[in-house]
């Protein structure tokens, strides 16, 4: 190969490794109740494939695909429709699968075979060889996706987007691992943006709040209130924790397992409950107190996507997925982070950068080259 094409061969092999890996894919299935809400907000979403107002078109693509870009191993099959909820913008159904006996040790090697981000080093290296005391013998509960990431085997359950009864085979037409429902009567009388940040206040972005019920879909969910199922018909009771509960932590450093209050994470409290992947560094403050809202949501508000309370500012509605937030919590407990995209500052780009410069220069020798032996032939 000559000169000219190794270098070539160079730059295309830096380009190449600026490309991320997408695997992960969520999919979600429209009811006719969301194909027939209003956009006229805004453009923005109008152009997208998928029905005549463009939202399931805009969930498939922009949506889906912060979750594809975000991890290579995230996947679901959600249907979404609007209904009636009693203090709620949104709510989701999740089918879940209990690890009973051992769960926790089941959870925790599962963790340990998945750890592939720094992240997960540190997550992992905090969790305890046998059951932390405070768990109490519980088992652990998985959602599809979760139990999916985490490579224990095929669900075998779903549920029907028409009726919400258990079915067989998720991923089959009309069984989905979870359905979430967008309130028609809050906020406004059912009045949402569409990734319009024009109006000042009232209305709460319908794709943030999908983003929330998603996260749910895929396991973020707390049970430190109990999450008690039978396992059996007129069986007792049994108790579970999620996969998020490994991560939560009073900010004295002991383990958060029970409702309290919603104390600052700065200061040291046996009250609050923080989210942490060490029990040390406390990162964010989840809710804990039952009444606001789900415990496996931040005591926040406008601040992230799965804040307890929609945030009704229109300047800072349109949230999405955050790296330092729900992101790291997928990525903890089972999701694999695909490997960031070099920046163009990267070593990858300036060596791509030189390789540009050897080749103008290899073409510049060569024609000062040939114009010399031709100057040396006229002389002769």
């Amino acid at each position: 190969m000559s000169k000219r094409g190794t270098f070539l061969q160079a730059i295309l092999l830096a380009a190449s490794a600026c490309v991320p890996i997408r695997a992960g894919t969520i999919n979600y299935t429209c009811d006719s109740s969301i194909q027939a809400l209003s956009t006229n907000q805004t453009a923005a979403i109008t152009s997208s494939s998928g029905g005549s107002n463009g939202i399931c078109g805009y969930l498939n693509s922009t949506i889906a695909g912060l979750y594809g870009s975000a991890f290579t191993n995230v996947n679901a099959n959600i249907f979404i429709k609007m209904g009636h909820l009693t203090n709620e913008v949104g709510h989701s159904n999740t089918i879940v699968n209990f690890f009973d006996a051992g769960g926790y040790t089941t959870i925790r090697d599962a963790l340990l075979a998945d750890a592939s981000s720094a992240n997960d080093a540190v997550a992992t290296a905090h969790l305890p060889s046998s059951e932390p005391s405070a768990f109490n013998g519980r088992g652990v509960l998985l959602s599809n996706a979760n139990m999916r990431a985490l490579n224990l085997g095929t669900p075998a359950r779903g549920v029907n987007g028409a009726n919400t009864a258990n079915c067989s085979s998720p991923g089959a037409p009309d069984c989905y691992d979870g359905i979430i429902t967008i309130s028609d009567s809050l906020p406004l009388n059912g009045h949402f943006t569409f990734r319009d940040l024009s109006l000042s206040g009232g209305p709460v972005d319908f794709f943030s709040i999908v983003e929330h019920e998603t996260d749910e879909v895929l396991g973020t969910r707390s049970c430190v209130t109990g999450c008690g199922f039978q396992l059996v018909p007129n069986g007792p009771t049994v108790n579970f924790i999620s996969p998020t509960d490994l991560f939560r932590y009073h900010s004295d450093g002991t383990r958060s397992l029970g409702e309290g209050g919603n104390q600052a994470c700065e200061i040291s409290d046996s009250q609050n409950a923080c989210f942490s992947l060490d029990g040390i560094n406390m990162l964010l403050k989840w809710n804990n107190i039952a009444s606001l809202g789900d415990l496996g949501d931040w005591a926040e508000v406008c601040d992230h996507v799965q804040d307890y309370a929609a945030c009704t500012v229109g300047n800072l509605a349109n949230r999405d997925i955050a790296p330092d937030a729900e992101i790291k919590l997928l990525d903890v407990i089972g999701y694999t982070q695909v490997e960031a995209t070099p920046e163009p500052s990267s070593g990858v780009l300036l060596a791509a950068g030189l390789a540009l410069v050897a080749l103008r220069f290899l073409r510049s020798y060569r024609s000062r080259a040939h114009a010399s032996t031709v100057s040396r032939r006229r002389t002769s």
